[in-house]
């Protein structure tokens, strides 16, 4: 066999070789953090909140492949439940889609907002965006803009996952009547465990998981029901 085919063989496996290692070597870094709702109510303050964590992956392979970064984040974790009393209730969810807020944004982006992280334009050297959430795990609680808030919705019946209705945090009076108000969204770093507890407020998550809230596909929908169940448990 000539040499070239040996030589050709020995760049082509080197390539392949870099190429995995470029595909499995694509940092990913997690921010554990916590979210506090605070909601006035004719009696009282009522008080929801949960444990979550944003994910932020870089595609190493695909920049060398686009010579353009590409970057993506998400969510992991539960939507807020506050239990107003009175059958009354309110949740938090994990998506800006259909919220009433105007600026609207997403956990992830909150985070990067609010603690000031180097998303998605990092620097070439990769320890930045660790040690910049590390720096943020430590720098206290964060006030959220009731303006930048994502969805947020309730239920007449928990029981039916088409009884929701959008809610606009800053108006909660227009939904629930007099003496209902948006006290106080807080973030807030953490390393304590992620929560596991709105499966056993939504029984119907499971069997509709990735689905919208009426069963169907949530693509290619009409609002509000492209909103789908992954956007309260992911």
């Amino acid at each position: 066999m000539p040499k070239i085919v040996y030589w050709f063989g020995a760049v082509a496996a080197l390539v392949l070789a870099f190429g995995i290692y470029l595909y499995f070597y694509s940092p990913t870094y997690v921010f554990r953090y916590q979210v506090t709702v605070e909601v006035s109510t004719p009696d009282g303050t009522k008080t929801g909140a949960s444990i979550n964590e944003a994910i932020f992956e870089r595609s190493k392979f695909m920049e060398v492949i686009l010579a353009h970064p590409m970057t993506a984040s998400d969510t992991s974790g539960e939507a807020i439940f506050v239990d107003l009393g009175r059958g009354r209730n309110i949740f938090l969810s994990l998506t800006a889609f259909g919220s009433k807020s105007p600026k609207a944004r997403s956990f992830s982006e909150l985070l990067v907002s609010l603690y000031g992280l180097p998303w998605p334009a990092l620097r070439d050297d990769y320890t930045s965006m660790s040690a910049a959430i590390d720096r943020a795990q430590h720098l206290g609680p964060r006030t959220v803009p009731f303006d930048r808030l994502p969805l947020m919705v309730t239920f007449t019946d928990l029981n039916n996952p088409i009884s929701f209705k959008p809610v606009d945090p800053q108006h909660l009076d227009a939904t629930f009547g007099h003496g209902y108000g948006l006290k106080s969204v807080i973030l807030q770093g953490t390393q304590a465990a992620t929560t596991e507890k709105i499966e056993k407020l939504l029984l119907w998550l499971p069997r509709l998981y990735k689905k919208a809230l009426d069963g169907g596909p949530p693509t290619d929908r009409y609002p509000p029901l492209m909103i789908s169940a992954s956007n309260f448990k992911r």
